[in-house]
């Protein structure tokens, strides 16, 4: 039987994996999604509509006004929770906008999972791709004991994102943050492991989840500029 030590030490070796892992995937991943989706414009119209009425809202075809206007709000609650959160609140506006306008993909899934869908993911999201991974997500959380608790941890993970911001301070300030946030985790360790995985794989699929859910809603206007004024 391994001593607390022995498992302590090796707890931490798993987290320090995690975290290298996660880094590694998630930079990959989003120079990827870069590269795919290559520069996006706006006319001069339209970048003047954004800054006196915010995003115009388009019709969809695939969406109807009610789906529409929930995956807007549960992408507003989103970002504003994550605005409101103790250790992201600590960070200049500009760091915060720098982690956002990339993260919140994995911030929109998070919450899409953790609250109530009146007609269900499928029926809510109508993409195949976007349904499964919220669903996926769903049973991880609410088959865990304390499902509150691992979303915390899971949304301090999507936010310490120490990679995208340029001072040392706030780099060795969030990868602290990350690294208790791992070190304290109350779940099973393949929950966490998990949402690792799944960070990454929502990261591979942003351009897709922009634009089967919120091109129909803002246009061509690229989410991350969108939330950035939220």
């Amino acid at each position: 039987m391994k001593s607390w030590r022995a498992r302590a030490l090796q707890q931490h070796a798993v987290s320090t994996v995690s975290i290298l892992i996660f880094d590694f995937l998630a930079n990959l991943l989003f120079l990827a999604v870069q590269k795919e989706r290559g520069p996006r414009t706006r006319c001069k119209f339209e970048n003047e509509l954004m800054r006196k009425h915010g995003p115009a809202v388009h019709p969809s075809a695939s969406a109807s006004a009610a789906d529409s206007e929930l995956i807007a709000e549960i992408l507003i609650d989103a970002v504003k929770d994550a605005r409101c959160s103790s250790i992201f609140s600590t960070l200049s506006r500009l760091d915060q906008d720098m982690i956002i306008s990339q993260a919140w993909p994995a911030l929109f899934i998070l919450r899409a999972s953790s609250r109530s869908l009146p007609e269900g993911p499928a029926s809510t999201f109508k993409d195949e791709i976007v349904a499964a991974i919220v669903e996926k997500s769903r049973r991880q959380i609410w088959t865990s004991v304390v499902p509150a608790e691992e979303i915390e941890t899971f949304k301090i993970l999507t936010l310490t994102r120490y990679d995208l911001v340029p001072g040392r301070w706030e780099k060795l300030f969030l990868l602290n943050e990350r690294e208790l946030a791992i070190k304290f985790y109350p779940g099973p360790m393949d929950h966490l492991h998990f949402y690792l995985y799944t960070i990454s794989e929502i990261l591979s699929l942003a351009s897709h989840i922009e634009k089967v859910l919120f091109d129909p809603i803002i246009g061509p206007v690229p989410v991350s500029n969108v939330v950035i004024r939220m």
